[in-house]
């Protein structure tokens, strides 16, 4: 797992990281580029990425005219022949739009937009995201209350709010997806990397004998 924060070169970082890892043999270099899947000394590549900082932040630029950060990554990685992820993705609290004082809220509460982002215009090469966090550093939560115990129900803050409309756009929606209002265009996108149905995922788990749970049933731990 490779960290990347907002200020650091991601052009340069994710040059280097999709070219090379670290191998399990002989403590050499792996090209990811001249293997097939199966073949790298790793499973599965992942990210942690604390940038999209800014609600005016788009795929291509970042909020100051810069390119991008996840725009950097997805063209730095697009030709990896392993699974990438971001292993943990989210802005501190602290930090979205810290220098808008517009927009900027006391909560610091981050707008997700890059969920989108990573679900269709990286969904070529990315193959998801773990949203940081349901539980953790305070300047990264996405719920409130407890106590820790294990047996009180955590409340959904709008941060976490936030996370679950962005999330429900890059679900594909049989039918009313035009009357809900909700943009469902996957024209660019090649139906194998299409995000599956969150039922049909559910429906997997649970058959594997995972416990699923609503969001107003999340108890702490």
């Amino acid at each position: 797992v490779v960290d990347s924060e907002e200020d650091v070169d991601v052009g340069s970082v994710s040059k280097q990281v999709a070219l090379r890892a670290s191998g399990s043999a002989g403590g050499g270099s792996w090209n990811f580029e001249d293997h097939k899947f199966g073949e790298s000394p790793i499973d599965i590549f992942g990210l942690n990425v604390e940038s999209w900082c800014s609600s005016t932040q788009t795929f291509e630029y970042n909020s100051d005219g810069t390119i991008g950060t996840y725009y950097s990554l997805w063209k730095a990685l697009k030709k990896s022949s392993v699974p990438i992820i971001f292993s943990e993705m989210g802005c501190p609290h602290s930090h979205f739009d810290r220098d808008d004082l517009e927009r900027k809220t006391k909560e610091g509460t981050r707008d997700w937009k890059q969920v989108e982002v990573v679900s269709r215009d990286m969904a070529d090469s990315w193959s998801g995201f773990v949203a940081y966090t349901y539980d953790g550093p305070e300047d990264f939560v996405m719920f409130k209350g407890g106590p820790w115990d294990g047996q009180h129900v955590l409340e959904p803050t709008k941060d976490f709010e936030n996370f679950r409309k962005e999330l429900a756009k890059v679900t594909l929606l049989e039918d009313g997806a035009e009357e809900a209002g909700i943009r469902n265009d996957y024209s660019s996108v090649d139906s194998k990397f299409l995000p599956r149905q969150c039922s049909d995922v559910e429906s997997e788990l649970m058959g594997l004998g995972v416990r699923l749970f609503n969001d107003d049933e999340i108890r702490s731990y």
